[in-house]
């Protein structure tokens, strides 16, 4: 088994801005040097960071609407891969998995975590479970951008970078990653398979839903009939005065 080191790795190159090609929302997914990530590892002198977005300042910088993500339990994770080697490797979102006390899964496609969010929010979304509004055009945006940014099945020439995005979700009301890896293999055209186990920590600071927020508000209960007051009487009314006379008042008209 390749040596792992996920501390120490040796020096090269300085990743910058990288425009995804097609990108929705026409932003800059900004990468820093590899060795300021907290989250990284080294194999076969192929460099892996990882950085999970788990606050809404993060997801929203990156993805319209992302914070309704957080908010449904999907974590996006920034994969930065540096290519140090001689050789190409090949790199596939079906490989990575997200293991811990609080998840166990593949990573989902950009399509089931955009299904998972539209499913949740569904047609209440325009008030939006966080104190905002998710009107159709900002809707649509998450919808481009998950896939735009979402890591392809693709291979990176020996000396090349390439950043991009997987998906993970965690079991229902959990919002921390602690005691989490993510396992992930790179093939390398050598033949061999470069396995990476990279600890990743942090806690999802986006309260999820309220089932206020995801069912449509009752309908208000229905006021009490009111019931009719009594009837005047018709019949005409007789006093009996003092001294023995009657006095007939007819009812009025």
């Amino acid at each position: 088994m390749p040596s792992r080191d996920g501390v120490r790795v040796a020096g090269g190159l300085w990743l910058v801005a990288v425009v995804l090609a097609g990108c929705g929302g026409g932003q800059a997914i900004s990468t820093q040097p590899i060795e300021s990530y907290q989250f990284r590892q080294t194999q076969g002198g192929v460099r892996v960071a990882l950085e999970p977005l788990l606050t809404a300042a993060s997801a929203q910088a990156v993805f319209r609407g992302g914070e309704e993500l957080l908010a449904n339990g999907i974590v996006p994770v920034q994969v930065v891969i540096e290519n140090g080697s001689q050789d190409a490797v090949r790199v596939a979102a079906e490989s990575f998995r997200l293991v811990g006390q609080r998840s166990d899964g593949q990573a989902i496609s950009a399509a089931e975590a955009y299904g998972m969010v539209r499913r949740r929010v569904g047609l209440w979304g325009v008030f939006g479970p966080i104190g905002g509004v998710v009107p159709g055009l900002q809707d649509k945006g998450l919808q481009d951008d998950l896939e735009v940014r979402a890591l392809k099945e693709s291979s990176i020439p020996g000396g090349e970078s390439r950043t991009s995005f997987v998906y993970f979700v965690l079991r229902l009301g959990e919002m921390d990653l602690a005691g989490s890896h993510v396992l992930f293999t790179l093939q390398h055209s050598s033949g061999r398979d470069l396995a990476f186990d990279i600890p990743i920590a942090g806690r999802i600071d986006v309260a999820p839903p309220s089932k206020a927020s995801t069912h449509p508000p009752a309908p208000a209960a229905p006021a009490p009939p009111t019931l009719p007051g009594p009837t005047p009487s018709r019949e005409p009314t007789v006093i009996h005065g003092a001294g023995g006379g009657v006095i007939i008042r007819s009812p009025s008209p």
